[in-house]
Protein backbone atom coordinates (compact mmCIF):
# COMPACT_ATOMS: atom_id res chain seq x y z
CA UNK A 1 0.00 0.00 0.00
CA UNK A 2 1.52 2.89 -1.06
CA UNK A 3 1.77 5.73 1.58
CA UNK A 4 2.48 9.46 1.54
CA UNK A 5 2.23 12.05 3.76
CA UNK A 6 2.52 15.82 3.05
CA UNK A 7 5.21 17.51 5.27
CA UNK A 8 6.28 20.30 3.45
CA UNK A 9 9.97 19.38 5.38
CA UNK A 10 10.04 15.54 3.89
CA UNK A 11 8.94 17.25 0.32
CA UNK A 12 11.95 20.15 0.85
CA UNK A 13 14.34 16.89 1.62
CA UNK A 14 12.72 14.59 -1.43
CA UNK A 15 13.66 17.44 -3.59
CA UNK A 16 17.13 18.34 -2.42
CA UNK A 17 18.15 14.73 -2.52
CA UNK A 18 17.50 14.21 -6.49
CA UNK A 19 18.84 17.59 -7.16
CA UNK A 20 21.46 16.20 -5.88
CA UNK A 21 21.39 13.21 -7.40
CA UNK A 22 20.61 14.78 -11.11
CA UNK A 23 23.65 17.31 -10.42
CA UNK A 24 25.84 13.55 -9.83
CA UNK A 25 25.10 12.48 -13.05
CA UNK A 26 26.14 15.61 -14.55
CA UNK A 27 29.48 16.04 -12.88
CA UNK A 28 30.31 13.18 -13.66
CA UNK A 29 28.79 12.30 -17.24
CA UNK A 30 29.78 16.11 -18.13
CA UNK A 31 33.23 16.83 -16.51
CA UNK A 32 34.43 13.28 -15.59
CA UNK A 33 33.96 10.89 -18.37
CA UNK A 34 33.66 13.06 -21.56
CA UNK A 35 36.81 14.76 -21.07
CA UNK A 36 38.72 11.56 -20.50
CA UNK A 37 37.43 8.68 -21.99
CA UNK A 38 35.21 10.21 -25.15
CA UNK A 39 37.03 8.67 -27.43
CA UNK A 40 37.01 4.83 -25.97
CA UNK A 41 34.29 2.47 -25.05
CA UNK A 42 35.12 2.77 -21.63
CA UNK A 43 33.39 5.83 -21.64
CA UNK A 44 30.38 4.72 -22.95
CA UNK A 45 30.21 1.54 -20.66
CA UNK A 46 30.70 3.79 -17.55
CA UNK A 47 27.99 5.97 -18.74
CA UNK A 48 25.33 2.90 -18.88
CA UNK A 49 26.65 1.71 -15.58
CA UNK A 50 26.21 5.22 -13.58
CA UNK A 51 23.22 5.81 -15.24
CA UNK A 52 21.77 2.42 -14.49
CA UNK A 53 23.22 2.91 -10.68
CA UNK A 54 21.50 6.22 -10.67
CA UNK A 55 18.26 4.78 -12.19
CA UNK A 56 18.55 1.93 -9.25
CA UNK A 57 19.02 4.37 -6.58
CA UNK A 58 16.08 6.91 -7.63
CA UNK A 59 14.06 3.52 -7.67
CA UNK A 60 15.03 2.29 -4.53
CA UNK A 61 14.48 5.82 -3.03
CA UNK A 62 10.86 5.86 -4.53
CA UNK A 63 9.96 2.87 -2.63
CA UNK A 64 11.07 3.90 0.69
CA UNK A 65 9.12 7.08 -0.26
CA UNK A 66 6.22 5.52 -1.13
CA UNK A 67 5.87 2.50 1.31
CA UNK A 68 4.32 1.85 4.01
CA UNK A 69 6.49 1.88 7.42
CA UNK A 70 4.03 -0.41 9.19
CA UNK A 71 1.35 1.41 10.04
CA UNK A 72 -1.06 -0.03 12.35
CA UNK A 73 -4.59 -0.32 10.85
CA UNK A 74 -7.86 1.05 12.56
CA UNK A 75 -9.90 -1.65 13.80
CA UNK A 76 -12.94 -2.33 11.27
CA UNK A 77 -15.40 -1.19 14.05
CA UNK A 78 -15.49 1.78 15.94
CA UNK A 79 -14.50 0.79 19.71
CA UNK A 80 -15.00 2.87 22.82
CA UNK A 81 -11.97 3.81 24.69
CA UNK A 82 -13.72 6.09 26.95
CA UNK A 83 -13.18 4.48 30.16
CA UNK A 84 -9.11 3.58 28.68
CA UNK A 85 -8.61 8.24 28.54
CA UNK A 86 -7.75 7.84 32.33
CA UNK A 87 -4.93 5.46 31.77
CA UNK A 88 -3.21 7.26 29.72
CA UNK A 89 -1.59 6.83 26.08
CA UNK A 90 0.12 3.33 26.95
CA UNK A 91 -1.87 1.86 28.68
CA UNK A 92 -1.75 -2.36 28.71
CA UNK A 93 -4.61 -4.24 27.37
CA UNK A 94 -3.63 -7.48 27.88
CA UNK A 95 -0.93 -9.52 29.01
CA UNK A 96 1.16 -9.97 25.13
CA UNK A 97 1.54 -6.19 26.54
CA UNK A 98 -0.49 -4.49 23.49
CA UNK A 99 -1.50 -0.99 24.11
CA UNK A 100 -3.95 1.22 23.58
CA UNK A 101 -3.14 4.85 21.47
CA UNK A 102 -5.30 7.59 22.94
CA UNK A 103 -4.95 9.83 19.94
CA UNK A 104 -5.65 7.16 16.87
CA UNK A 105 -8.13 5.03 19.70
CA UNK A 106 -6.75 1.56 18.20
CA UNK A 107 -5.07 -1.37 19.82
CA UNK A 108 -0.88 -1.51 18.65
CA UNK A 109 1.07 -4.43 18.88
CA UNK A 110 4.32 -4.17 21.28
CA UNK A 111 6.82 -1.90 20.31
CA UNK A 112 4.43 0.35 18.31
CA UNK A 113 4.26 4.42 18.90
CA UNK A 114 2.38 7.02 17.54
CA UNK A 115 4.06 9.33 14.90
CA UNK A 116 3.58 12.93 15.65
CA UNK A 117 4.61 13.48 11.96
CA UNK A 118 2.46 10.92 10.61
CA UNK A 119 -0.15 11.02 12.66
CA UNK A 120 -0.77 7.45 13.19
CA UNK A 121 0.88 4.46 15.20
CA UNK A 122 3.47 2.80 13.53
CA UNK A 123 5.18 -1.05 14.13
CA UNK A 124 8.37 -1.20 15.75
CA UNK A 125 8.81 2.67 14.60
CA UNK A 126 12.70 4.14 15.14
CA UNK A 127 12.31 8.05 14.11
CA UNK A 128 10.74 9.70 11.08
CA UNK A 129 13.54 10.39 8.49
CA UNK A 130 12.58 13.80 6.05
CA UNK A 131 15.12 11.89 3.96
CA UNK A 132 12.81 9.70 2.62
CA UNK A 133 9.37 11.42 4.27
CA UNK A 134 8.61 8.49 6.27
CA UNK A 135 9.64 6.38 9.64
CA UNK A 136 12.89 4.86 9.29
CA UNK A 137 12.85 0.96 10.43
CA UNK A 138 15.44 -1.39 11.21
CA UNK A 139 15.84 -2.52 7.66
CA UNK A 140 16.77 1.41 6.41
CA UNK A 141 19.05 1.82 9.68
CA UNK A 142 20.93 -1.35 8.15
CA UNK A 143 21.36 0.39 4.34
CA UNK A 144 21.87 3.79 5.85
CA UNK A 145 25.10 1.70 7.80
CA UNK A 146 26.37 0.06 4.75
CA UNK A 147 26.30 3.45 2.92
CA UNK A 148 28.17 5.50 5.38
CA UNK A 149 30.58 2.42 6.24
CA UNK A 150 31.11 2.61 2.15
CA UNK A 151 31.67 6.63 2.35
CA UNK A 152 34.11 6.47 4.79
CA UNK A 153 36.48 3.86 3.18
CA UNK A 154 36.55 6.17 0.07
CA UNK A 155 36.92 8.91 1.68
CA UNK A 156 39.89 7.64 3.37
CA UNK A 157 41.39 5.57 0.26
CA UNK A 158 41.15 9.52 -0.90
CA UNK A 159 43.04 10.99 1.56
CA UNK A 160 45.67 7.96 2.00
CA UNK A 161 46.52 8.17 -1.50
CA UNK A 162 46.78 11.98 -1.93
CA UNK A 163 44.87 12.02 -5.18
CA UNK A 164 40.91 12.55 -5.59
CA UNK A 165 38.83 10.42 -8.19
CA UNK A 166 39.08 13.25 -10.91
CA UNK A 167 43.00 13.26 -10.98
CA UNK A 168 43.01 9.78 -10.87
CA UNK A 169 41.30 9.64 -13.96
CA UNK A 170 42.94 12.31 -15.39
CA UNK A 171 46.40 9.58 -15.32
CA UNK A 172 48.42 12.93 -14.72
CA UNK A 173 50.78 11.15 -11.98
CA UNK A 174 51.38 12.51 -8.61
CA UNK A 175 51.70 16.51 -8.79
CA UNK A 176 52.44 16.94 -4.97
CA UNK A 177 55.69 15.79 -2.82
CA UNK A 178 54.43 12.22 -1.51
CA UNK A 179 54.24 12.37 2.38
CA UNK A 180 53.27 9.84 5.25
CA UNK A 181 50.48 8.74 5.67
CA UNK A 182 50.13 9.85 9.08
CA UNK A 183 50.86 13.36 8.06
CA UNK A 184 47.76 13.39 5.55
CA UNK A 185 45.75 11.81 8.18
CA UNK A 186 46.95 15.05 10.29
CA UNK A 187 46.19 17.62 7.60
CA UNK A 188 42.51 16.00 7.86
CA UNK A 189 41.75 15.46 11.10
CA UNK A 190 43.89 17.62 13.20
CA UNK A 191 47.01 17.17 15.09
CA UNK A 192 48.01 15.53 18.50
CA UNK A 193 46.93 12.07 19.15
CA UNK A 194 44.96 9.93 16.86
CA UNK A 195 42.18 9.36 19.84
CA UNK A 196 41.83 12.69 20.02
CA UNK A 197 40.56 13.02 16.47
CA UNK A 198 37.03 11.68 16.83
CA UNK A 199 36.68 14.72 19.45
CA UNK A 200 34.97 18.13 18.26
CA UNK A 201 37.66 19.78 20.18
CA UNK A 202 39.65 22.84 18.44
CA UNK A 203 43.29 24.45 19.80
CA UNK A 204 44.60 27.33 18.15
CA UNK A 205 47.32 26.84 16.31
CA UNK A 206 51.26 27.23 17.65
CA UNK A 207 52.44 28.58 14.28
CA UNK A 208 50.38 30.35 11.67
CA UNK A 209 52.45 29.21 8.50
CA UNK A 210 51.43 25.79 9.82
CA UNK A 211 47.61 26.78 8.37
CA UNK A 212 49.54 27.11 5.03
CA UNK A 213 51.05 23.91 4.64
CA UNK A 214 48.81 21.55 2.22
CA UNK A 215 49.89 22.22 -1.27
CA UNK A 216 47.14 22.35 -3.76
Amino acid sequence: MAVFRFDPCGIICIILTYLAVFYADYAVVEWMVIPTMSQSLWGAFNVVCFNTIVFLLIMAHLRAVFSDPGIVPFPDNNLDFSDMHSGGAGSPVNKEDWTVCSRCETYRPPRAHHCRICRRCVRRMDHHCPWIHTVLLLIESILFGVFVIAIMCDQFQAILSDETAIEHLQKKGPHRPRKPKMALLSEVFGRGSPLLWIFPCQSPPRNIENLASYEV
